[in-house]
């Protein structure tokens, strides 16, 4: 299977490889899910020590600091119709 066959295309990530503990896990959540308020506690705690979402922060600090452009909030009441295209 993940060499492929003539009915198939090949499993180029290895999915197969993985199923079993996939399964495995899947299990457990479906165990967990009949608590159904242990559930959604587990979730919660879970978005909770999530934190601030940091691809924002990323792209921010890039933008200041590689591309030296402001982000898109430096621009609020200034007469910017858009930054694309402008020679920055």
């Amino acid at each position: 299977m993940t060499l492929g066959t003539s009915w198939h295309k090949p499993d180029n990530y290895f999915i197969i490889r993985d199923f079993e503990s996939y399964r495995i896990a899947q299990e457990k959540v479906s165990e967990d899910y009949k608590d159904k308020l242990s559930f959604y506690r587990k979730g919660f705690i879970n978005m909770a020590k999530a934190g601030k979402f940091s691809s924002d922060r990323t792209i921010r600090q890039y933008a200041e600091e590689i591309w030296n452009i402001g982000s898109r909030n430096s621009f609020k009441g200034e007469n910017h119709e858009s930054v694309v295209g402008r020679d920055l």
